[in-house]
């Protein structure tokens, strides 16, 4: 994961919506944990991002968000893509993985990997969306149905498994 570009990026978020928050689930070392709490410090955002380390089932949170974002510089077949957008939540997230292959104007956008800038646009872009209810829920609901079903994901999952087991 990249959380160092997704804190910058949400920075520039917060000077557009100085009331968005961000949740940030998952692991890392004590060290990296440290220092995303001493970026989130420098850039006075306390109050807007909150890390809240390793969480066994996340679906709640996933569910509850109003966007889901995932800053990544490497990704396969991110199952965390397809539980939000099982979810209906609309995704940004950096091109990675199977992004290109799933994320239509529909259910969300990609943005290229290290670039706050660009990854900070296209959240501000759809929360702004979503706040002015132009989102159509269910068309992200029959994305993913289709989606789960299709090649898309089971093809690379299993190329992935096929090549581990080669070496």
């Amino acid at each position: 994961k990249d959380i160092p570009t997704l804190i910058n990026s949400f920075k520039l978020v917060c000077e557009k919506l100085p009331d968005a928050q961000l949740i940030v689930a998952g692991h890392g070392s004590a060290k990296q944990t440290i220092r995303f709490q001493e970026l989130i410090q420098k850039h006075d955002l306390e109050k807007n991002i909150h890390l809240y380390g390793n969480i066994d089932n996340p679906e709640h949170l996933i569910a509850a968000a109003d966007l889901f974002v995932l800053s990544s510089i490497y990704e396969t077949v991110p199952l965390v893509l397809l539980e939000a957008l099982q979810f209906s939540t609309p995704v940004v997230m950096t091109d990675v993985g199977i992004a290109k292959q799933v994320l239509s104007g529909d259910a969300g956008t990609y943005v290229p990997i290290k670039n706050p800038a660009l990854l900070s646009f296209n959240i501000v872009e759809w929360l702004n969306k979503i706040r002015e209810e132009k989102i159509d829920y269910s068309q992200i609901s029959k994305m993913v149905n289709e989606l789960i079903s299709s090649d898309q994901t089971v093809t690379p999952i299993i190329e992935i498994y096929e090549e581990l087991a080669s070496d």
